[in-house]
């Protein structure tokens, strides 16, 4: 009987602790969408397809794949001049802005929405992106 309640309060424990962590990736996943919706998709296109001869498209891009989440913060944040060769086709005519008024979380969150949606890679934590953020060349 104290085994069957021993395993039983391990089990909802375990339970809690999955809820709870579901609960905050998800919550880190909506918002690196909402950001993403917010000032990235007027350029780049709701499902990352781009803007004709513009915008670079973002889904199954093999640019956005080779960069690091080092590169990626930093373009976040100081934005991009110059062209960009995306899956063989040269893009010269937009500049990206940059957004330096991103806090590192939220940051992390766009990161990590694009990791998850185009670009699998390396998770970023707030913690990685502040510091990455606070060593961008201006």
């Amino acid at each position: 009987m104290k085994i069957a309640r021993t395993a039983l309060a391990a089990a909802v424990l375990l339970l809690g602790f999955y809820l709870i962590f579901t609960r905050v990736l998800g919550v880190q996943e909506s918002e690196g969408k909402i950001i993403y919706d917010e000032i990235c998709s007027g350029c780049h296109g709701d499902h990352g397809e781009g803007f004709a001869d513009l915008h670079p498209p973002l889904a199954g891009s093999d640019h956005l794949s080779a960069l690091s989440n080092e590169t990626l913060v930093c373009m976040v944040k100081n934005g991009k001049t110059g062209g960009v060769t995306v899956n063989g086709k040269r893009y010269d005519v937009a500049q990206m802005p940059g957004f330096p008024k991103l806090s590192p979380t939220q940051v992390a969150n766009l990161v990590n929405y694009l990791r998850k949606q185009w670009a699998p890679g390396p998770s970023l934590s707030p913690r990685q992106a502040e510091t990455i953020w606070s060593d961008c060349p201006n």
